[in-house]
């Protein structure tokens, strides 16, 4: 059974917790991530085969149902994040307690997204560096909105001030966490070629290969990193908070000392 840590954690600690989040949530993060998945991959290819066909009229149907998905999709992340936390916190949440979050806080999600990238662009815009710290110290802004319930502007806000100070100790976690992905990334990439190789006659295998990876492979690849990718960030979220809580905790003592 999960129990979520109670003070700040080692880089190995931290992903060890995140291993430990990923069995507890496992199941209904899965489920959530296959439908955002179907949701956000499926008319995105669709609309690229009507476009290499010709089909325009079909092809700008398909745009907009596209864009549809998408926003309907903000209402699954944050019901991931929700999800995921509650777990985390030793609650027992169901799928429809998790979207109900999602739904409730559905306009400052997407706001927050949005405000994001365009921090972000305008940070690689800049020069590249700003762009690259400006990624990783905004990143958990979203947690903040769904999870304490913050305003977009006061979560951005707070999620580099948590990161901050801790900022290249949290890129360590986050390019191993990269790692982890690109291993489920090649390993199910072999299990489909594999399939390919051996359901295909050779003279289609190109066009067999390529419908099987869009429809197949690519939404599967990201329902199973889905649950992964929110285990190991709420790990490194709450893992934060735990390093905020100690540094102003410490503030307060040395305040009282002084006084």
């Amino acid at each position: 059974m999960y129990q979520k840590p109670t003070e700040p954690l080692s880089i190995g600690g931290v992903l060890d917790d995140g291993f430990n989040l990923l069995k507890a949530c496992f199941v209904k993060a899965l489920i959530l991530g296959a439908i955002l998945s179907v949701l956000t991959n499926i008319p995105s290819v669709l609309m690229q085969m009507s476009a290499e066909q010709g089909d325009v009229g079909a092809a700008a149907a398909l745009g907009f149902l596209f864009v549809a998905s998408i926003l309907v999709g903000v209402i699954l992340y944050g019901a991931l994040i929700s999800l995921v936390s509650d777990i985390a916190d030793g609650k027992n949440p169901t799928l429809g307690d998790a979207c109900r979050v999602g739904l409730s806080r559905y306009f400052a999600v997407l706001g927050c997204m949005l405000l994001f990238v365009l921090i972000i662009l305008l940070g690689y815009i800049a020069l590249i560096i700003p762009g690259v710290i400006l990624t990783v110290s905004l990143l958990f802004s979203n947690y903040l909105v769904v999870t304490d319930r913050m305003g977009i502007i006061e979560a951005l806000k707070q999620s580099h001030q948590l990161v901050w100070g801790h900022w290249w100790r949290t890129t360590i976690i986050l390019t191993i966490l990269a790692f982890i992905l690109m291993v489920v990334y090649l390993f199910v990439g072999i299990l489909s070629g594999v399939g390919v190789f051996f359901s295909a006659d050779e003279n289609d295998v190109s066009a067999s290969a390529l419908s099987f990876v869009n429809l197949v492979v690519v939404p599967l690849l990201s329902a199973v990193v889905t649950p992964i990718t929110y285990a190991f960030g709420v790990a490194i979220f709450n893992d934060l908070k735990l390093r905020k809580r100690g540094a102003d905790l410490e503030q307060r003592i040395e305040a009282l000392d002084t006084a």
